[in-house]
């Protein structure tokens, strides 16, 4: 009787595996999700620092060329994310991995896209910072007074 109750134990005690694939799927949108907003939010604040009725002149190619450099790279982590997405959230959420050999390599390559997509949305938020810190000195008294560098 006693090895019976052992067995009956064992078939209750939680299966470390399946708790391992919940938290690799949760891990993993919580990043991507993390991801998206972040990128989403340097879009909005790229376009809503574009210059716009300021009386800079020629002075003004300096944002454009920021702000594209920003766009550039903001749309570069949009690319990575929508990768990751399709290659690794979807396949994983409607177990699709198992189905097809040619996507595994795709997979297995996932996590660049993320590193990716994080990499650039910091080349989005320095092209933020640049046009602030250029704001900054266009505004300045420096350029105002005509002293100007």
């Amino acid at each position: 009787m006693d090895t019976n109750k052992k067995e009956i134990r064992h078939e209750k005690e939680p299966d470390k595996n399946h708790f391992d694939t919940i938290l690799s799927k949760y891990v993993s949108v919580w990043i991507w999700s993390i991801l998206f907003g972040g990128t989403a939010t340097i879009t909005l604040t790229l376009f809503n620092l574009a210059p716009r009725g300021r009386d800079w002149n020629n002075l003004s190619i300096v944002f454009i060329i920021i702000l594209l450099y920003g766009l550039a790279f903001v749309f570069m982590s949009w690319y990575s994310l929508y990768k990751y997405l399709i290659f690794y959230i979807i396949p994983k959420f409607f177990k699709l991995d198992e189905k097809r050999d040619d996507d595994y390599s795709k997979m297995k390559k996932s996590p660049f896209y993320l590193r990716r997509s994080f990499l650039y949305l910091m080349g989005g938020l320095v092209a933020i910072f640049a046009m602030k810190i250029s704001e900054l000195l266009l505004e300045s008294s420096l350029f105002q007074s005509g002293n100007g560098f």
